[in-house]
């Protein structure tokens, strides 16, 4: 009996690690690495002179009724750590026409979000 519960409770273990959370990130996992990282990893920069873009701006990516503003100095933000998902994208700076770009999939491994890299080409 002891040793059923053992093997039971073990069970139950194992399915919990390999399922995704309710919030799509998976659950950790012994042989996965404990950092954290971004679903997507934008860059913006101006349409014309292709140069970065230093200026701070608000800059933001939703999934359904899931939104997160980024992290990160211009010209490079991060968002979506950990969560996968279809994302609208969509970056706001002064000077520049608001710029938008919609389904960008971020997928995931059995461990980690596996980052998507976005070049934001702001028009004056």
């Amino acid at each position: 009996m002891k040793g059923s519960l053992l093997i039971a409770a073990a069970i139950v273990l194992q399915a919990g690690c390999s399922s995704p959370s309710d919030s799509g990130a998976l659950d950790p996992r012994p042989d996965c690495t404990a950092e954290a990282r971004a679903g997507i990893a934008l860059t913006t920069v101006d349409s014309v002179s292709g140069q970065p873009i230093a200026t701070a701006g608000i800059v933001s990516a939703q999934d359904g009724t899931y939104l997160e503003k980024a992290v990160g100095l211009p010209p490079r933000y991060f968002m979506a750590y950990e969560r996968k998902g279809t994302y609208a994208v969509t970056v706001q700076i002064d000077g520049f026409q608001p710029w938008r770009m919609t389904n960008v999939v971020v997928p995931s491994d059995r461990c980690h979000v596996n980052t998507v890299t976005v070049t934001a080409r702001l028009v004056r």
